[in-house]
């Protein structure tokens, strides 16, 4: 079980310099699997990491892109990625968009999952698991203050589907229905 995350390096001088740090933690002996130093170039991908069949990879927002479910897919490993209501459109059993707000509208507080077909390069519509909750009251208020914090300090305003999602963890998982939607939920907070 890994957690995968990245960090920016700076080199202050005449000319800065960046790169990133690619860094897994194996979360049952918290040590280190494997890291990768980048140039800025890299973007952050599952990609920067070598899985094998039986690994199950815990990522943030960062990594909830179809490059990096593929690489999952690919490998053998399972995930369960936190996810942006953007990153993807995510379809149903019959090819039809799915809008997450529509479904999110109707998840409380208690853990509920959705399935869901991703359309990949190498394997067509693939079966997954979306798995979400909504956040506490107190959660939603502070993400609320920070949405308007950083609307303020970028001077770019969110839409009203962006600040509804923000209501709600969801995350995308390949892990089968024999593992519930709230353990997928617990096993990501495994990742703080």
């Amino acid at each position: 079980m890994l957690a995968v995350d990245a960090s920016d390096i700076v080199k202050k001088g005449a000319v800065k310099k960046l790169w990133y740090l690619y860094y897994a933690v194996d979360l049952f002996s918290l040590t280190c699997n494997q890291f990768k130093v980048t140039e800025q170039s890299t973007g952050e991908s599952l990609e920067n990491f070598t899985l094998e069949k039986g690994c199950l990879v815990i990522a943030d927002r960062a990594y909830g892109t179809i490059k990096s479910i593929e690489h999952c897919l690919s490998s053998g490993s399972d995930f369960i990625i936190r996810i942006k209501n953007k990153a993807f459109h995510p379809y149903d059993s019959s090819g039809e968009k799915i809008i997450y707000t529509d479904w999110l509208k109707t998840v409380i507080e208690t853990a509920a999952e959705l399935t869901v077909y991703l359309k990949t390069k190498n394997k067509g519509l693939v079966p997954l698991r979306i798995c979400a909750a909504r956040k506490t009251e107190e959660e939603i208020r502070k993400e609320e203050k920070r949405l308007k914090q950083l609307e303020s300090k970028k001077q770019k305003k969110y839409s009203k589907e962006t600040k509804f999602t923000h209501r709600y963890m969801f995350i995308i998982t390949s892990l089968p229905p024999e593992v519930s939607a709230e353990e997928v939920l617990s096993c990501y907070h495994l990742r703080w």
